[in-house]
């Protein structure tokens, strides 16, 4: 294992342990297990992530904070909040949004530090480069941002069976929203994820099929596998339906990836 990764992992679940004794108060085996074990994927990712970009380590630091805070924790507490009883005030709302935010800029600076990307444009001049390269550009993303919802309840529908009866039992803490709130709702995740992805594409280096490749990734690893995987150790129903939804959002990274990746094929 290269050194820059293990020393990353040992970083990363070093915050990991802190952020979790500080908003639980203690830490038991499993939960160090699965804490190292995402800490080792994360580092793995972020080394592979950042070279890729062709920015300047400012703007790789703005982009990857961004990109990593929105992905990985806001659009998965936007969910939450309305498919589960974890956020019940909009107080444990905004704390876990800021506890996340903080962690998010710790990690990157850590990993600006010890990866030491060079890229040579800035962010503004990257997007500025996209835009001109794909014409009709607020379409595109209207169109990324359309697409995912079909996306998504096609590989929400495939697990229903094996998710609905967990979701249904009222002593679980869990529910399904009526669609007239599920439809608007994921439009709006939709369009977060077509605006950041949109951002990521135009930071990346020329490179055929980089696009699809970091699309899928981000998404599913960061954005999905390693917040799912930290909640099996929770004692909670959430638990139990996890991983199922981790096959549903591998389906809906590769596809949806695929097709925003096609939306912005101009570099």
């Amino acid at each position: 294992m290269d050194k820059k990764v293990i020393i990353l992992s040992i970083a990363f679940a070093a915050i990991a342990c802190i952020q979790h004794l500080i908003t639980k108060g203690n830490i038991n085996r499993e939960t160090l297990t699965i804490a190292i074990l995402s800490s080792i994927i994360l580092a793995f990712y972020f080394t592979w992530f950042m070279p890729e970009l062709n920015l300047r380590k400012r703007d790789t630091y703005f982009l990857t904070c961004i990109t990593l805070f929105v992905v990985a924790s806001l659009n998965n507490f936007i969910e939450a909040y309305f498919f589960t009883d974890v956020f019940n005030t909009t107080f444990t709302l905004v704390a876990a949004v800021t506890v996340s935010l903080l962690t998010t800029l710790i990690q990157t600076s850590l990993a600006i530090y010890i990866l030491k990307p060079e890229g040579n444009m800035t962010l503004r001049n990257a997007i500025r480069e996209h835009v001109r390269a794909n014409e009709h550009y607020v379409l595109r993303i209207i169109a990324a941002s359309l697409v995912y919802f079909p996306v998504y309840l096609t590989f929400g529908l495939i697990i229903s069976p094996f998710v609905i009866p967990i979701y249904t039992n009222p002593q679980n803490g869990l529910s399904v929203p009526s669609f007239s709130l599920m439809f608007p709702l994921e439009l709006v995740r939709g369009a977060i994820y077509a605006i950041v992805l949109a951002a990521v594409f135009a930071s990346l280096k020329k490179q055929k099929n980089l696009n699809f490749k970091v699309a899928a990734t981000l998404l599913f690893i960061p954005g999905a596998f390693i917040p799912l995987l930290s909640s099996l150790t929770q004692a909670n129903a959430f638990s139990q339906v996890a991983p199922y939804h981790i096959f549903e959002i591998l389906g809906d990274s590769i596809v949806y990836g695929y097709i925003v990746s096609r939306i912005f094929h101009k570099v």
